[in-house]
């Protein structure tokens, strides 16, 4: 009984998807996207990012309606990041830029 009781919550905690690391490619900066898969692109809405976390800037752009843009000294876009999925897949912690 408890083994199937242990067997039922795991199962649903499996399905909940709490956290798991996910890798994504900087797809463009203006408006910031991340591709994380073949046919999923997350938009700043869905991002979480720390001001000066491995060499990138935030910074507002007032001709995008005040979007968030990252500034650095080259071109992010095709940078492969290291994310954490939390809140159920609605957003992504940015961990770190992977670097190869």
């Amino acid at each position: 009984m408890i083994s199937m009781m242990q067997a039922v919550v795991q199962n649903i905690l499996n399905n909940w998807g709490l956290t798991d690391y996910v890798s994504g490619t900087v797809r463009s900066v203006e408006p910031l996207q991340v591709q994380i898969h073949d046919h999923l692109v997350l938009g700043q809405e869905h991002l979480v990012i720390a001001d000066g976390s491995f060499g990138y800037q935030l910074c507002e752009n007032p001709g995008a309606g005040g979007a968030l843009c990252l500034q650095t000294a080259a071109d992010p876009s095709g940078d492969h990041l290291l994310l954490l999925r939390v809140s159920e897949g609605q957003k992504y912690l940015v961990l770190a830029r992977v670097v190869t």
